[in-house]
């Protein structure tokens, strides 16, 4: 089995964007620095995962991969596992933050933990 290396950290409460994506409240943000997956420096693949307890919660999740951003929409359970993705070769930076399901979404302060692994070479 390889070798691997992780950290982890929270989500922030409070909303950084509304039911349509537009930005709310970016001190709401967190940007995560992984290491580069599969680039030949010594890492192989690299995972980013979050989870939630006590309310299920949307985020928005934007990965920065050569030189653009791809935007997606993580709904995350409350009741299930934490919801994964291998993150591709050449991404840079990640910011997550809690988006709004509706205008009337109250999960702005259920706790959500991020966690980032990465493979050793």
């Amino acid at each position: 089995m390889a070798a691997a290396d992780f950290q982890t950290g929270v989500i922030p409460e409070g909303f950084a964007f509304d039911q349509d994506g537009n930005a709310i409240d970016l001190t709401k943000m967190v940007v995560v620095l992984p290491p580069p997956a599969n680039s030949g420096l010594g890492w192989g693949s690299v995972w980013f995962s979050v989870g939630a307890d006590f309310g299920d919660v949307r985020l928005r999740v934007a990965t920065f991969v050569n030189g653009a951003w791809a935007i997606e929409f993580w709904d995350v359970p409350r009741v299930g596992n934490r919801v994964t993705k291998t993150l591709p070769t050449n991404v840079q930076k990640i910011s997550v933050g809690r988006a709004k399901k509706t205008g009337t979404d109250l999960a702005n302060n259920a706790p959500v933990s991020w966690l980032l692994e990465a493979a050793l070479q």
